[in-house]
């Protein structure tokens, strides 16, 4: 309307792309539309729940890749095996190194990756509480891992510890498919991470 202050939108994508745009009034305005698809490409990515930026996290992703020293935990079904390699830290943000084996013929299509703080001990006719844990990152978004193949991917998640009456449960579903891990990670292993 006439007489409307200017002000800004915030606009935060799917992709996690910031865009800042600058609203005010016109009465006959040149342009209805913005198209930003030739917009020149910034790294202006947003992670929620870490000061880490992109750059850094890269930066702790090349250092987790060089590490020689590995944790070794591991699940395993129908040939393909889910395995921990290392729990990392800095600053706010744990990582948590990972590799999928696929030692079938049969590709591994990957349907969902997910992580949960658990109770150790369910006691009958009581409640068990689950919490979810949304990463920051994913240092390679696998969707497929083909027969005979392995991939290798470092979670970026907001920092914690967990008591000993929990455990951290790493779990990868298979899209139309039985074999689905379930990888329990002891609140010891987590408590021991590496400092990067």
């Amino acid at each position: 309307r006439v007489g409307f202050n200017e002000t800004n939108v915030t606009v935060i994508t799917s992709d996690g792309t910031l865009r800042h745009f600058n609203v005010r009034y016109l009465r006959n305005p040149m342009q209805l539309t913005t198209d930003l698809s030739g917009e020149q490409s910034v790294d202006k990515t947003v992670h929620f729940g870490s000061k880490l930026t992109n750059e850094d996290i890269k930066d702790c992703e090349l250092k987790i890749k060089e590490d020689s020293k590995q944790l070794k935990r591991k699940i395993c079904d129908g040939n393909v095996c889910l395995e921990l390699l290392g729990i990392y830290v800095k600053s706010d943000a744990m990582f948590y190194r990972l590799i999928v084996n696929n030692r079938s013929d049969i590709n591994y299509d990957v349907d969902v990756l997910k992580l949960y703080v658990r109770d150790r001990n369910k006691a009958k006719r009581t409640a068990a509480q689950e919490v979810q844990i949304d990463p920051v990152s994913f240092s390679n978004e696998v969707k497929t891992i083909r027969g005979q193949n392995s991939e290798d991917v470092i979670i970026a998640v907001p920092k914690q510890t967990i008591s000993k009456s929990k455990f951290l449960s790493i779990e990868l579903f298979e899209k139309n498919g039985g074999r689905n891990l379930n990888l329990k990670v002891k609140s010891k292993a987590i408590a021991n991470a590496r400092l990067l």
